[in-house]
Order: structure tokens, then sequence, then C-alpha cells
């Protein structure tokens, strides 16, 4: 009998389902493939298997048999198998999942086994972390992506990462950090001649973080990109060229560009960006003062958002409903929205403190002064919390002028 028999045959008898045996240790789907003898245990998961059937040690196998080279070669595939997984989960949209899948990977690397995959993983972890809101995280694993593409000494690897890092740093606040490491992502597709997607990635990361030669980043996107093939990535380079247009005024080009976009996103290839756009869509017009279609851009990005397991995103999405409601004087159905997304307690604080900014300028809109004071500095200390001082700073101007201009009313 085999490792996969015997292990669902005991599972059977001890009366627990796949879901069950898994527990918090493992996915479902690992131990399915154990059983169907798509994979071999490593000799930590075969304890815990004996151990979770109540078997004595030795009952479903000789852990000896994978020791040394036979170990490391297991853990190798499991590792791989699992980052597999991971990246379907990921792409699905299931971040938890999909960053238990990636952690488990990971440990089943060896000491300086496998470097090539422990990019992968130290990749996607990044991406995950900033799904899942966790920004520091995020911050503090692309870093150290970073030094071990170094070390590898490839060109390409570090560019992408020095882009991962800059995304990272971007939504932690640390708008200096991501416009350096951007910046010089640019540089050295540039100087090694990387491929055109990987130069199109690190302009629009420079762009994004609002780096001071933006203008001439945006020019070379325009250039490079033209020279794309349709693809989720000219996709994204049309967003950002569609938002340096809304910031500039110019309504038809950002509203040209953003249709553009929007057809070249796909679901299938890049399912996070395709159910995040219509949001950033409608929060870009309403910054550029206009209201046509934000209507019609808030209802797609709920439908698609439902679809996304991020928390992060829902409240942000708030933030923006309750724009444009305020725009239409409707400020009372602002708050609501700012209260049912404060509701979720696992919000990052610096989402936190973007939801309470936004109920103070709802607030303040009411003439409730005492209010939008007390929630401003609610919301500079949640951004002092996540270290943003570039939000924590306009939270304190926030509450200054509204100060001031109770003072200049009562006067």
């Amino acid at each position: 009998m085999s490792f996969g028999e015997r292990l669902k045959a005991a599972r059977k008898q001890a009366g627990l389902s796949q879901t069950e045996l898994a527990g918090n240790r493992c996915s479902v789907s690992y131990v399915s493939h154990l059983e169907s003898g798509r994979r071999t245990p490593t000799p930590e998961m075969l304890r815990y298997f004996e151990t979770a059937l109540g078997l004595a040690p030795g009952s479903l196998g000789d852990a000896s048999d994978l020791s040394g080279a036979g170990r490391r070669r297991a853990g190798d595939a499991e590792a791989v198998a699992l980052y597999s997984e991971a990246v379907l989960s990921w792409r699905q949209g299931v971040f938890a999942l999909a960053q238990e899948q990636a952690m488990e990977a990971r440990s089943h690397l060896t000491v300086g086994n496998r470097s090539d995959l422990d990019l992968l993983i130290g990749a996607l972890l990044v991406e995950i972390h900033i799904d899942l809101g966790h920004y520091q995280d995020a911050v503090t694993e692309a870093s150290r992506h970073l030094e071990a593409a170094r070390s590898v000494g490839s060109a390409l690897l570090e560019a992408r990462a020095g882009v991962l890092l800059s995304k990272a740093a971007r939504v932690n606040g640390d708008v200096a950090l991501a416009a350096s490491k951007a910046a010089d992502a640019v540089r050295l597709c540039q100087s090694a001649h990387l491929p055109l997607t990987v130069t199109v990635q690190a302009l629009i990361a420079a762009i994004s973080a609002g780096h001071v030669d933006s203008a001439v980043y945006a020019r070379e996107l325009e250039e490079s990109s033209a020279a794309l093939e349709d693809s989720p990535t000219r996709g994204l380079a049309e967003w950002v060229l569609g938002n340096v247009a809304w910031h500039s005024g110019d309504v038809e080009a950002g509203k040209a560009a953003h249709d553009r976009a929007n057809q070249l996103l796909s679901p299938t290839a890049d399912f996070r960006n395709w159910a995040r756009f219509p949001r950033v869509a409608a929060e870009e017009r309403l910054q550029a003062g206009c209201e046509d279609g934000v209507a019609e851009l808030l209802r797609e990005a709920k439908s698609r958002l439902d679809l996304l397991e991020s928390a992060d995103e829902l409240a942000t999405l708030a933030i923006v409903r309750a724009r444009f409601a305020r725009a239409q004087g409707h400020v009372d159905e602002a708050l609501d929205d700012i209260r049912a997304a404060l509701e979720d307690a696992d919000l990052p604080p610096s989402t936190q403190g973007r939801l309470y900014l936004a109920a103070a300028h709802a607030y303040g809109e009411q003439g409730d002064i005492t209010q939008a004071t007390a929630v401003a500095l609610q919301a500079a200390r949640r951004f002092t919390e996540a270290g943003d001082v570039t939000q924590a700073r306009a939270a304190w101007e926030f509450v200054d002028e509204t100060t001031q201009a109770a003072e200049q009313a009562n006067a």
C-alpha cells in the first residue's frame, strides 16, 4: 500500500474529512495530492499527520527515507507545488490562502537551495502583502527581495525587484523611497537594455510615485507602450497615461486612455488590476472635478471588487463613493458609507486614517466643527501609527484650518 493509500485509509478510519485533517497546517489540495500519490510528504508533515490521526510514529511510513538529498528534493518539489497553488490563489483574489501557501512553500526550501524559487516566492509575497493591506510587511519583504536579487547579479531581477519595492513603499506612504527605487529601476532598464515590458513597468512605478521627472517619464512611457502589443501591460500603461491626462486637466485624453485601458485589462490575465480599475478611474475623474460617468464606474467597481477578497480595496471604494456623494450634496450618505467601512477591524492603520479623514471633510461640510476636528485627530493618529508622515501632516493641517475657520466665524 502506498503512502497516499495509507493516509486516506487512516483519515477515513478516524472519521475526518480532508479539510479537517488539513486544519491550519496545510491546504486541502495538499492533502488531496498526497492521497492521490501526486506528492510525497516531508518528514515534518508526515509526523503532523500521524499526530493528527492519533497514530504511533512510523505508522504512515519511515521519515528517514526522506533525509539528505532525498529530503531536499522532496522539499523543493513541495515548494514548487505550493508556489504554483499560491500563484493561482493570488490571481483568483484569494489572498489569505495565497499567503498561507506561499509561506508554506518557503518553509520547504532548504538553506542555500533553490534561490531561484525563493526569489519567485519573495516577489509573490510582496504582492500578497499589498493586497492584504499589510503595507509595512510588503516593504520589509520587498527590501529583502531586492537584496536577494542583487546577490544573483541579474539586472533583470534587480530592476523587477526595484519596481516591487517602489510599489510597496508608495502604498506605505514613503513617497521618497518609492520615487527613488523606481528611478533606479528605470536607469537600470535603460543601461542594461532590458525587455520593453520591464522598462514600461519601471516607468509606471516612477510616475505613480510622483517622481519629479514624471513628465519626462510619461513621454517615455507613451513612446515605449506604443511599441507593445495589446496586453495587460499595455493596459496598465494606458491606465497611468490616463491618470496623467486627468491630472493635467485634459478630460478627453483621460477618458480615451482609460477606455483603452479598460479594453486591454483582462480578468483572466490580471484579475486584481481588472477588479481595481473602475474604482481608480472614478477617483481620477472626481479629483479632476469631472462627475461625468462616475456613477457608472462606481457601480462597476462594486461588482468587480465584490469578487476580490480585499477589505482594503472595499474601504478605498467607500472613500471614493463618499466623495462622489458629497459632490452630489448627499453628505449623510457619504458618512454612512464611511461608518460602514470602519466597522472592519482588520483594516490597516493607513486605510483607517484615510476613512477618518474623509469623514472629517464630510462633517466639516455639515458645519459640525467639533466632530470634524475629532475624527481628523483620529486620522492623524492612524497615519502616524502607519508611519505615513505626508498624510499625517494633511490631517493636522485640516485640524488647524478647521479650528481657524471656526475662530474667525465666532469673532
